[in-house]
């Protein structure tokens, strides 16, 4: 897009960042006391997923400074063979025959619904048995364009590549723009030797090529109870029958996610680790799920001194290191001003003892977990309760902690969750707002806790509309700081896009008017990302429009430009769909602000709609009329069709005339189609 050149002088429409810097998580997890039972579509590539990704969003430079993004996936071939040991084949899947297909034309297409596992059906067919580990699979080939179109960022390919682009909803990417870059890729890929697999979903079959609408291959869900014994049995976790499952787990895999299936199977499989590989199947999925709350086995009254301490570190601390575990205690006492021991280190009692009398046990990679399940929780809640002078002091204890760069992000975010859990249980959300901007204003390394300590007030029954109403308040101060308004993107995108959309919306579009670059560019970024699902760009589109009469909401035009690219009006296909009547009459109204007085923003409009279709060549028309642009459209119009080459010149001279008959007609005139440019007041 080239700058302005005449005035008023706008700012120039940057970049649309809503793919490799923008990520949109449009499931939604199950918090069951103290673990996550993620119910997020897609496959889950982390060994952990606790309360969020946050910490793979708000990333920090050398300075400490926060930066919003993400990482681009590639599924390394360790991943593929040990994905290989646990895949269920779904019904009707041959992945021989598939294979086949890609031979022969180049590209398989898999249509599915979210979460019944297509990208691991891919996945196999991409990697065969005994040739997982040969080479990765590319899974980041969807990036924006500098018009904020997506586009294949595909190099030259070479044979045996594997190729996986991801277009179904959760991808953030629209269909419909890459129609013909596909069909470009799967030719590419064919002549290379190369594996290509699209995955897309049922209704947007009828979008492809038809070169690749004919390698569309269903994709059913697998027998869900089959892949959690496959996992348990890929880690050796003994019991589990699918015949014998009880209802709770029934009634959960039936919905629940592949990815949220293994992530229960792996915290399974932690719990039967923890508890020194003895016990029952039902026993450790309890643990896995954290149902319900075990009473406390002994009389906190006649508890003092260390013990005390050891219990409430551990109960936050459930998890950890035991060494980090053993540090947290040390620096709790201190926190709370216990009398120093003064017996020497070597003459203190033995640290397992300790745990073993408090009923802590010690699992693999020696993390500490509490032997009775519930526990943890049951004890926070006492101490909560039973020290209401000691709040300040132990959320400056927690501050200590989440600073600790020993402790894994994963454990981090526990600390910050059940803190965060004890507060809300007394009512105080107040101190959880005020911490997080503690975290994040004085830099100290903490924004995905912050964002953390935010998303448990969103998921909080009582106060998760305060939540909301808080993220409202400081959204709408343009001048909010840069660690803050990246948190509050990502907290927007992530979990209140998932549960409240339009309020995400509202709260968005607010950010992407702050006055720091980082923050607008992030939050402009994750509302194109969210309007690629139609119902919501049409509600995005007419919030923008509403703001569009204000002069000082330059963001607006900003972001009426990514919202009206062609692509996400009519497609990118041959045949251009149809606009709704009521995103035509937004976009008409819209493009009239958007116009008056900047000829050069309607030469640029011009260029960018001419070619796709009368619709908008219509609508370009009546909005350059009521903006007194119409002699810059018609300059637009003559210089489109002679910038042309011989193959396109027909086609463009034909979307030319078309344009300059409109305008002949909007001005009133009735002169051949051929009629000089001269008698216009501006020349190309």
């Amino acid at each position: 897009m080239t700058t302005q050149e005449t005035e008023p002088r706008d700012r120039v429409s940057g970049p649309t960042v809503s793919g490799d810097n923008a990520t949109t998580n449009t499931g939604s997890g199950d918090l069951n006391q103290d673990s996550t039972v993620t119910n997020v579509s897609g496959d889950q590539y982390q060994q952990h997923f606790y309360v969020s990704a946050y910490s793979a969003r708000l990333k920090f430079d050398d300075d400490g400074q926060v930066n919003y993004g993400k990482e681009r996936r590639i599924v390394p071939g360790d991943r593929l063979a040990t994905l290989r040991r646990r895949f269920v084949e779904p019904p009707g899947f041959d992945e021989k025959a598939r294979r086949a297909d890609i031979a022969r034309h180049g590209a398989v297409v898999l249509s599915a619904r979210p979460g019944d596992g297509a990208r691991a059906a891919a996945q196999m067919i991409l990697a065969p048995a005994g040739e997982e580990a040969d080479q990765d699979v590319q899974d980041d080939l969807v990036t924006n364009g500098q018009d904020g179109r997506p586009t294949l960022d595909a190099d030259e390919l070479r044979g045996g590549e594997r190729l996986l682009v991801d277009l179904t909803r959760e991808s953030g990417f629209a269909l419909a723009p890459l129609r013909d870059e596909l069909e470009g890729l799967r030719a590419r890929a064919l002549r290379a030797g190369a594996s290509l697999v699209v995955l897309v979903e049922h209704e947007d079959v009828e979008k492809l090529h038809s070169s690749l609408r004919d390698r569309v291959v269903p994709h059913r869900r697998p027998d869900s109870l089959a892949v959690l014994a496959e996992h348990l049995d890929s880690r050796g976790v003994p019991g589990f029958f699918p015949d014998r499952a009880t209802k709770e787990i029934r009634t959960w895999v039936s919905t629940a996610s592949m990815g949220g299936i293994e992530g229960l199977a792996w915290r399974t499989a932690t719990a039967y680790q923890e508890a020194g590989y003895e016990g029952r199947i039902e026993g450790w999925l309890s643990r896995a799920f954290e149902a319900g709350e075990a009473a406390l086995p002994e009389d906190l009254k006649d508890t003092t001194g260390r013990k005390r301490a050891l219990l409430l570190a551990a109960s936050l601390l459930e998890g950890v290191p035991v060494e980090h575990l053993a540090s947290g205690v040390e620096s709790l006492l201190a926190q709370i001003s216990f009398p120093e021991d003064e017996t020497p280190l070597l003459n203190r009692p033995d640290f397992h003892e300790e745990l073993r009398d408090c009923e802590i046990g010690v699992g693999t990679e020696r993390r500490v977990y509490f032997k009775r399940v519930g526990r943890a929780r049951a004890l926070r809640s006492a101490f909560w309760d039973a020290h209401p002078r000691l709040h300040n002091q132990l959320g400056q204890w927690v501050d200590a902690l989440v600073t600790n760069q020993a402790l894994s992000p994963a454990d981090q975010d526990r600390v910050a969750e059940r803190w965060a859990e004890q507060t809300l249980r007394i009512a105080e959300p107040g101190a959880v707002f005020q911490r997080v901007q503690g975290w994040v204003i004085q830099q100290r390394r903490t924004a995905p806790q912050a964002a953390v300590l935010l998303t448990t007030v969103l998921r909080h029954d009582r106060y998760g509309r305060i939540g909301r109403r808080q993220i409202y308040k400081w959204a709408e101060s343009p001048g909010l700081g840069r660690e803050l308004g990246q948190v509050l993107v990502a907290v927007c995108a992530q979990e209140l896009a998932a549960t409240h959309p339009e309020q995400a919306i509202v709260r968005l579009h607010l950010l992407a008017a702050n006055r720091a670059v980082a923050v607008s560019e992030a939050a402009r970024a994750e509302l194109g990302t969210l309007a690629h699902e139609r119902s919501l760009h049409r509600k995005v589109l007419r919030r923008v429009c509403e703001r569009l009469p204000d002069p000082d909401h330059s963001v607006d035009r900003d972001l009426f430009w990514d919202l009206t690219a062609p692509e996400r009006l009519v497609g990118g296909g041959a045949r251009p769909r149809t606009v709704s009547p009521g995103v035509e009459g937004l976009v008409r109204d819209g493009l009239g602000h958007v116009l008056h007085g900047r000829p050069q923003r309607t030469k640029e409009y011009a260029h960018r709609w001419i070619g796709h279709g009368a619709q908008l060549r219509k609508v370009l028309v009546a909005a350059a009329a009521g903006a007194g642009t119409l002699p810059a459209l018609y300059t637009a119009a003559l210089r489109w069709r002679a910038e042309s080459g011989p193959q396109a010149r027909e086609s463009r001279r034909s979307a030319s005339a078309e344009l300059i008959r409109l305008i002949d007609a909007a001005e009133g005139l009735d002169a051949p189609v051929g009629t000089p440019a001269e008698r216009r007041t501006e020349t190309p």
